[in-house]
């Protein structure tokens, strides 16, 4: 960067010219740190966002909640027997040609 002119140097002229040439550097300064404050101010409303999404959801165990509202097995209980299955050949047979259908 370079160094500051001596301004008790420069005349009145000069120093006009001087800040009219830094006015525009000036206003992107601003707009910058206007830019910058609203990134933070939504950076951290994704911080907290984050921070509810990677929380735990509330189970039985790590909460008040009663053991009624947690999750089911997907599986069968344990202990608990098959189905059984049919046999072949069971059962009566269709009769082929009814006397009537009820529905």
């Amino acid at each position: 960067m370079t160094c500051a002119p001596d301004l008790a140097k420069l005349t009145v002229a000069e120093k006009d010219a001087l800040i009219l040439s830094l006015l525009p550097v000036v206003w992107q300064l601003e707009q910058a740190l206007a830019r910058i404050a609203e990134l933070e101010a939504r950076n951290a409303e994704l911080v907290a966002r984050l921070a509810q999404l990677e929380r735990p959801g509330k189970t039985p165990e790590n909460s008040s909640l009663p053991p009624s509202k947690g999750q089911k097995p997907d599986g069968p209980a344990p202990g608990a027997r098959p189905p059984r299955k049919g046999r072949p050949g069971a059962g009566r047979a269709l009769e082929p040609h009814p006397d009537r259908i009820v529905e």
